[in-house]
C-alpha cells in the first residue's frame, strides 16, 4: 500500500515538473496601450510559447474583483486584453497569469473629458540604450522620480517620438527594469521613426489609418488632442487625414506627435517635408509640435507655435544654435514633461541628472503669426532657386 502511495506521490511529482518546463513564461511582461477611451485600457503581453490558461484580473484594490479568461491574439506568443468599464481618473490594479505565472501592476485611468488640468510625459529615439552609451535606463529612473513626485496626478500616459530601438530586446529587455515598471503603469503613445522596422508595429498594434501598428493615430485625452503622425505632403491621403483630424476635434489644445523636425539645432537631410506642413498646423490650431530624431534638445518658434525636439537615447549630436527659428538648444540627453492647467500649457525639460534645461509657457490656443502671403512669397522663393539650377544645367 505504501509504495502504491509513494509511486502515485512520484508519479504525480514527474507530471508536475513535466507541466513546468512545457509551461509557458513571459518574455515581456504586460504593457499598456491608452485605446482613446476614459473608460477602458488595454493590456499586452509576450511569452515564450504558447500558453496552456491564461487569467487576467482587474479591480480598484489589489484584490481585483474581476477576472477574465478570454483573451486576444494578435502575434506570434503575443496577447492583448482590453479591460473595458472603467470609471474615468481612478487607479486599477491588475494581474495577468500564464501558466501560474504572475505578472502585475497598476493604472490611472484616463480623466473625465471636461478636465482642465492634466499631465504627461515624451521620450525619444531611446535606441541603443543598452549597447552604447545606457542612456535609457538612468533616464527612466529620474523620470519614474518625477511621476511619484505627484503619483496621482502624474500616473498618465508618455509619449514617444519615435526610433525606440529593436522593442522586443532593448525596449522591453530586463535589463531595464524602471522604463519596464513605467511601461506596465503608463501608457507609451507613440509614433514610428526611421529605425523602427516590423518589430514596432508587433508590439504597439495602434490603430492606424491603413493598418494597426503604423504609429498614425489620435487620441483626446482630458483637455489636450494628441496627433500622431508621418511627414506628408499637401493633397495626399495622409494630409488629408491630419487635416480632417485637427478639423473634427473641439479640443482647443492640439498637439502633433511626429518623428522628423522640421526646425531644430541639428540639420537632418529629411526635415523638409515636416517644414511643408506648417502650414497645416498653423492654420488648424496646433499648439505644439513635438518631434525627435536629432538626438539633442531644440526649441525653435515658427509662427508662433513651438516646434520642441527631445532625444532620450543616442547617440547625443552636437548643435548648431544658428539653424533658422532655434531659440533654445543642448546636446544632451532628455524627456520632457508637459503640464496643462486650463489656458496654459508649459513643458520642462530634464537631463540625465534630472536638473532642468528650461520650461516654457503658452496660453492656448495659441495665436498663430502664420500669413498666406508669407507661404506665396516662399513658393515663389523655391520656384525662383528651381529656375536658377535649371538655367545653370542648361548651360
Amino acid at each position: 500500500m505504501q509504495l502504491k502511495m509513494k509511486k502515485s506521490i512520484l508519479s504525480l511529482f514527474g507530471l508536475l515538473i513535466i507541466s513546468q518546463l512545457y509551461a509557458a513564461t513571459f518574455k515581456v511582461q504586460p504593457y499598456l496601450i491608452y485605446p482613446n477611451n476614459n473608460q477602458q485600457m488595454t493590456l499586452l503581453w509576450k511569452t515564450d510559447s504558447k500558453p496552456k490558461s491564461t487569467t487576467v484580473q482587474w479591480g480598484t484594490t489589489e484584490s481585483y474583483g474581476k477576472k477574465a479568461t478570454k483573451v486576444t491574439e494578435f502575434g506570434k506568443s503575443q496577447y492583448k486584453f482590453n479591460i473595458t468599464g472603467l470609471k474615468p481618473g481612478t487607479r486599477y490594479y491588475y494581474k495577468v497569469t500564464v501558466d501560474g505565472q504572475e505578472e502585475s501592476g497598476f493604472f490611472n485611468s484616463a480623466p473625465e473629458a471636461d478636465v482642465s488640468k492634466v499631465t504627461f510625459y515624451a521620450l525619444g529615439d531611446t535606441r541603443y540604450g543598452l549597447t552604447k552609451t545606457q542612456y535609457t535606463e538612468p533616464l527612466a529612473k529620474v523620470m519614474l522620480k518625477n511621476i511619484d513626485s505627484d503619483i496621482k496626478n502624474n500616473n498618465t500616459f508618455c509619449l514617444h517620438t519615435g526610433d525606440w530601438g529593436s522593442i522586443g530586446s532593448e525596449f522591453f529587455s530586463r535589463q531595464q527594469p524602471t522604463l519596464q515598471y513605467i511601461t506596465s503603469r503608463i501608457p507609451i503613445m507613440g509614433t514610428k521613426g526611421n529605425h523602427d522596422g516590423d518589430s514596432f508595429g508587433q508590439f504597439y498594434p495602434y490603430v492606424g489609418t491603413d493598418k494597426n501598428g503604423t504609429g498614425i493615430h489620435a487620441f483626446e485625452y482630458g483637455p489636450a488632442f494628441i496627433v500622431s503622425c508621418r511627414s506628408a505632403k499637401p493633397g495626399t491621403d495622409h494630409y488629408k487625414w491630419i487635416e480632417n483630424q485637427l478639423q473634427s476635434t473641439t479640443k482647443k489644445i492640439k498637439i502633433i506627435l511626429i518623428h522628423h523636425p522640421g526646425w531644430c539645432a541639428y540639420a537632418p537631410k529629411n526635415s523638409g517635408s515636416t517644414k511643408g506642413m506648417q502650414a497645416l498646423f498653423a492654420k488648424n490650431g496646433v499648439s505644439l509640435v513635438i518631434t525627435g530624431h536629432a538626438h539633442i534638445y531644440s526649441r525653435s518658434m515658427v509662427d508662433g507655435i513651438p516646434h520642441i525636439t527631445i532625444g532620450s537615447g543616442s547617440p547625443i549630436r552636437e548643435i548648431d544654435p544658428d539653424l533658422p527659428k532655434v531659440t533654445v538648444a543642448e546636446s544632451s540627453c532628455n524627456y520632457m514633461r508637459i503640464d496643462i492647467n486650463g489656458d496654459e500649457l508649459s513643458t520642462s525639460t530634464y537631463r540625465l541628472k534630472g536638473t532642468l534645461i528650461e520650461t516654457f509657457r503658452i496660453k492656448v490656443p495659441v495665436v498663430s503669426t502664420y500669413s498666406e502671403d508669407d507661404e506665396s512669397a516662399s513658393k515663389k522663393t523655391k520656384k525662383s532657386k528651381k529656375s536658377k539650377k535649371s538655367k545653370k544645367n542648361k548651360k
